[in-house]
């Protein structure tokens, strides 16, 4: 089973602060995060949505004696009686975060301390951990602490760029520095890795792409709201995934965590499916359901909506699959 090997841990934050530590190796630009106060409260953006965050430490005053921490897990998941593996956590959606709370999604593993003041401090660090690109960095308070009253609710203070909103990240971010879940344009162009959606008989149906084979685990997260499904198969038998609905059933597999009571995918603007094999990678582009919802009945049933690529029918995603995008379940192309 396929098992994410992250140089960050919770308990090795300081030492990811000091060495810049990051799977795909450090990053060319500097990592950034944004910072403002609001009706007194510290706020901080990522800058982009950071999926799959199973791990949040917030430290003020990090090279000091005097330094203090926040510590956040996301909420474990259950075992399932018969089943030798738990599946991977599938984190929550980190981009806005306000410094006591709440945390949707998480628990509080270390609390700030009982009256704790975070404007008598000088820096604030924010690193993620558990998404597909993570990191984080630190950030003086002054600027943020002095001047946020003078700028829009949605302007948050990037150290090396200024007062940013969501309609001027994008002029700096990738450029100047990296937001801390943006991919590094210096690690190269990447076949985006794609899946299928599309609505028969009132049900969303969810296609790989290809047929995947046997798999470990498979994850769908909706949002907003952060709605999961978390599938576990049998590892004593070979559970293949080819397609399925969204709401069920799920033949062969254990559901570890459920999607919940009354969940209504309709109200939901977007969906990621994840699927854990013995190799690859399970991280796909995030979905867009207005397509599925609004156009499936003008195709062919066997023809499903690929976000960035239209709708396409199996012999459409045959042709690209490896050339264009990745399937769910295609393997890596392999570098020259």
């Amino acid at each position: 089973m396929i098992r994410r090997i992250l140089c960050l841990g919770v308990a090795f934050v300081t030492l990811m602060a000091l060495s810049g530590c990051d799977p795909l190796g450090k990053p060319s630009l500097p990592q950034e995060f944004g910072i403002r106060v609001t009706d007194g409260t510290l706020r901080i953006w990522t800058g982009s949505p950071c999926r799959g965050t199973t791990a949040i430490d917030v430290t003020f005053n990090m090279d000091h004696r005097d330094k203090t921490e926040l510590k956040l897990e996301a909420g474990p998941l259950p075992k399932v009686v018969g089943y030798a593996h738990v599946p991977p956590n599938p984190g929550a959606e980190v981009e806005y975060f306000t410094v006591g709370g709440p945390y949707p999604g998480f628990d509080v593993v270390t609390p700030l301390p009982a009256g704790f003041d975070w404007r008598t401090a000088d820096t604030v660090s924010f690193f993620l951990t558990g998404a597909p690109v993570f990191g984080g960095s630190t950030s003086a308070l002054a600027e943020a602490i002095r001047e946020s009253a003078r700028h829009p609710a949605d302007s948050y203070w990037f150290p090396g760029a200024g007062w940013l909103d969501p309609q001027t990240i994008g002029a700096q971010d990738g450029k100047k520095f990296l937001a801390l879940c943006s991919r590094d344009p210096a690690k190269g162009q990447h076949l985006p890795r794609v899946f299928g959606v599309r609505v028969t008989d009132g049900a969303l149906r969810i296609w790989p792409g290809r047929y995947c084979g046997p798999v470990d685990d498979v994850i769908l997260t909706f949002q907003p709201g952060q709605a999961d499904l978390v599938l576990a198969a049998d590892s004593r038998n070979a559970v293949s995934f080819d397609s399925m609905s969204a709401t069920g059933p799920y033949p062969g597999f254990a559901v570890v965590r459920p999607l919940p009571s009354g969940f209504d995918w309709r109200a939901a603007k977007t969906v990621q499916l994840r699927v854990y094999r013995t190799n690859g990678d399970p991280w796909t582009t995030t979905t867009d359901l207005g397509p599925a919802a609004a156009e499936s009945g003008h195709h062919a049933p066997d023809t499903y909506w690929f976000q960035g690529f239209g709708w396409l029918d199996p012999a459409d995603v045959v042709g690209k699959d490896g050339k264009d995008l990745l399937t769910a379940c295609a393997p890596e192309p392999q570098r020259r």
